[in-house]
């Protein structure tokens, strides 16, 4: 029936850019307007199979398409009305054309199956799109909590006193915290290792070629002195370098009350054995 397949296909144009209109234009909701397509299509593919010679013209199968869309798009029990609105409409129209004899023969076994084929399409894309929105929620709740990591590295780091700098193989600095400013006496972190200062550079670079020679004693303008410490971080693809530094007057307070604790846990010792 070439006038029912012409009238269907510029049907199903129309509607395809009437509908495309109202996914840009946002006035229907996103589950309203799918459903709107994968009804259409049910719809007017039905005709132009009718139209190509029944459910021989193999037209059916294109249904498949919009069943499998329908599970993936909206899901759950939609997907199952979509399916068995499909299949009654395949078999209304079948049992149309043997109550008028339209086609020389009629097959409604080849109809049943396509009906099943239908069922099992939308149930293997419903689970289909379960899993995939299971895998999309897992890989949301990963990134928020790498997020989470990521933003408590960086609180803990920023905190310390100790100056943390993360260098590569190239000596482009990738981390640093605040107490390198302090440690020293910079106003801003610069993106290459020898702008912070050439003694650490020297230093560095021997470490390099001797990683026995990892602590280093770098004496700044202000005559203060600063312990400078270099560790190989394990890294599969890249290699990343630490450099610790220390203030050598914060270290050797922290020691000097650490022996004067000691000490005193010695006086009351002493004192409780004399007693």
């Amino acid at each position: 029936d070439k006038q029912l397949y012409a009238l269907g296909s510029i049907a199903y144009l129309l509607s395809t850019v009437i509908l495309g209109i109202f996914i840009f234009w946002k006035k229907l909701s996103y589950s309203s307007i799918a459903q709107l397509f994968i009804f259409t299509d049910i719809i007017i593919l039905t005709l132009l199979m009718h139209a190509s010679g029944g459910i021989s013209s193999g037209v059916g199968i294109l249904l498949a398409v919009s069943i499998a869309a329908s599970g993936l798009l909206i899901g759950g029990r939609c997907a199952l009305l979509f399916a068995a609105i499909a299949s009654i409409t395949i078999l209304s129209a079948e049992t149309y054309a043997a109550q008028h004899n339209i086609f020389p023969q009629t097959n409604y076994t080849y109809a049943g199956m396509l009906g099943a084929s239908y069922f099992a399409i939308a149930l293997l894309s419903v689970v289909l799109a379960r899993r995939s929105e299971q895998m999309l929620q897992l890989a949301k709740q990963q990134h928020r909590t790498i997020i989470q990591l990521e933003e408590l590295n960086q609180y803990i780091i920023d905190n310390l006193q100790s100056g943390i700098i993360i260098v590569d193989e190239n000596q482009q600095i990738h981390v640093a915290n605040q107490s390198v400013l302090r440690l020293l006496n910079l106003s801003f972190i610069p993106k290459e290792l020898y702008s912070l200062h050439e003694r650490m550079l020297q230093a560095f670079e021997g470490w390099i070629a001797l990683p026995e020679n990892n602590i280093v004693m770098l004496e700044l303008s202000d005559q203060a002195e600063i312990q400078c410490r270099f560790v190989a971080l394990p890294s599969e693809q890249q290699a990343f370098f630490m450099i610790i530094l220390e203030d050598v007057a914060l270290y050797n307070q922290r020691l000097q009350q650490s022996k004067l604790a000691s000490l005193g846990r010695l006086t009351a010792s002493i004192a409780h054995e004399i007693r």
